[in-house]
């Protein structure tokens, strides 16, 4: 799209544009686009657990432990990434044992690797934890859906109106910590071209996916944004603001981009930069009513 844009800007010349006109335009194109802060982000899930190979709820139960597919599946993201050559400026991880057990196995595959030393050491912040499901935890999906029906019913059709006993709402809460996640991240020092590896899990890796693109909380139910066991995805941001992401290990897909190129409503994305074109629209304005000379300078 931003190729569009350019191509717009050049057609809109025709052959009477005044040539200085033409290359101030066209300079201050080239030099926004270039200042533009472009980030990588590398989401993935943890490998699986003897309750997600159980059908248990997990939530933030801290009593479950990768199996040995689980360590194969972490083995397996490890390797790619680690294929990819992908050198990462910063690690972020959630602080429950799953997670870093995932991490850990990855972290082993970079260091038996022929170039090892693509992984920071691990900044661990429980933010990163997975959604609270409370009275949930621990129990059987089966045995949840049996006792529960109605409550289980709204969970999978309208989550964000679940309100479990002690008037929490999962989801709600969820969300809210989705965004704090990208504002710990978006707003940590980087550099322009940098690349972030985050571990955590299925629910909020989801909500974070979904919330970098500008979508609303009903998106959670779009099984798009769903991750299975150590599945990586790879999220492309432009001066803070989400532009596509797709899924990278185990299968790789095909570009999703985001569906507004407006900066979010408030929260992570209160504080972005003007987006690239915003910008770029503002500094042509103020070449085209800037004083030139009607005749060619040269």
């Amino acid at each position: 799209e931003e190729l569009v844009f350019v191509g717009l800007c050049c057609f809109s010349m025709d052959n009477a544009c005044n040539p200085l006109l033409f290359s101030s335009i066209l300079l201050v194109i080239l030099s926004s686009y270039v200042n533009c802060l472009c980030q990588t982000v590398y989401l993935a899930r943890h490998g699986e657990t003897a309750y997600n190979a159980e059908g248990r709820i997990q939530g933030t139960l801290d009593k479950s432990y990768l199996t040995l597919n689980g360590v194969d599946q972490a083995g397996g993201l490890g390797t790619f990434l680690v294929e990819e050559g992908i050198v990462f400026d910063r690690v972020f991880c959630s602080n429950m044992t799953r997670a870093r057990q995932t991490l850990s196995v990855v972290k082993s595959c970079d260091r038996c690797s022929s170039k090892p030393g693509l992984l920071p050491p691990e900044k661990v912040d429980g933010l990163f934890r997975e959604i609270e499901l409370r009275e949930w935890e621990g129990l059987l999906k089966v045995d949840i859906e049996r006792d529960e029906p109605e409550l289980w019913r709204t969970w999978r059709t309208t989550p964000d109106k679940v309100v479990m006993r002690d008037a929490s709402r999962p989801l709600v809460d969820l969300w809210e910590r989705a965004g704090e996640c990208w504002s710990t991240v978006l707003s940590s020092p980087t550099m322009q071209g940098s690349n972030t590896l985050i571990v955590c899990h299925g629910a909020l890796g989801k909500a974070m996916i979904a919330k970098a693109m500008g979508e609303e909380i009903r998106a959670f139910r779009d099984s798009t944004f769903a991750l299975t066991n150590a599945e990586c995805v790879e999220i492309e941001f432009v001066d803070g603001v989400g532009k596509r992401w797709r899924r990278r290990h185990p299968n790789e897909g095909e570009w999703h981009k985001r569906k507004s190129i407006a900066n979010l409503r408030g929260g992570w994305a209160a504080d972005a930069r003007p987006s690239c074109r915003r910008r770029v629209i503002a500094q042509v304005g103020a070449v085209v009513l800037s004083p030139l000379p009607l005749t060619p300078a040269f």
